[in-house]
């Protein structure tokens, strides 16, 4: 009777167990697509921080690289992020910048002038926001170059062990090599 009763209640576990549903945050989860943005930045971003190691400042790789989307200016935003202890001269962190910058453009087929290498008008950016197998019929043809122009790219750096930090952004393509707009140090 006894082992009855444990085979019942290990039984009822059991089955408990795998009736289980997911809940509805799961639930909206699974049910929700994602998107060739999101996919696009994903793929983006683990590219660059498999690649890192090229855009260094002082000999040093970026702590920190992020991809987003800001929606209120319809940018793709391509995010690296140093940090010294000291605070060195905006004068002498600049020309750094500029030339991270310059290294992440080439990375993406994009001269230093700001146009781009190859014949097709487009960088190699909005391959990361395709499909790979085929070229959906819908795709607008003039997508790639959209693609370009709405990507920012953005440097942070952090200076004081991180208590302050100088920000330079620049467009990837249409803006000239020297152009880049940066803040001051910002507590």
């Amino acid at each position: 009777m006894r082992q009855i009763l444990i085979t019942f209640i290990l039984l009822t576990i059991c089955v408990r167990g795998a009736v289980a549903e997911p809940d509805a945050a799961a639930r909206f989860l699974m049910n929700d697509s994602v998107s060739l943005l999101d996919f696009g930045i994903y793929r983006l971003e683990n590219d660059i921080r498999a690649n890192r190691d090229r855009l260094t400042i002082n000999h040093k790789p970026p702590d920190t690289v992020f991809v987003d989307y800001n929606w209120d200016e319809n940018r793709i935003v391509i995010g690296l992020s140093y940090g010294v202890s000291g605070n060195p001269p905006q004068k002498e962190i600049r020309p750094e910048i500029k030339t991270v910058f310059e290294t992440m453009r080439a990375n993406f087929g994009i001269d230093p002038k700001g146009s781009t290498h190859r014949q097709a008008a487009a960088s190699r950016l909005p391959e990361y926001f395709s499909h790979r197998a085929y070229v959906s019929k819908n795709r607008p043809p003039a997508l790639e170059n959209e693609i370009d122009r709405m990507t920012q790219l953005k440097v942070i750096y952090h200076v004081q062990n991180y208590s302050r930090y100088f920000e330079c952004v620049s467009m990837l393509v249409d803006q000239g090599p020297d152009e880049m707009n940066c803040t001051d140090y910002l507590p």
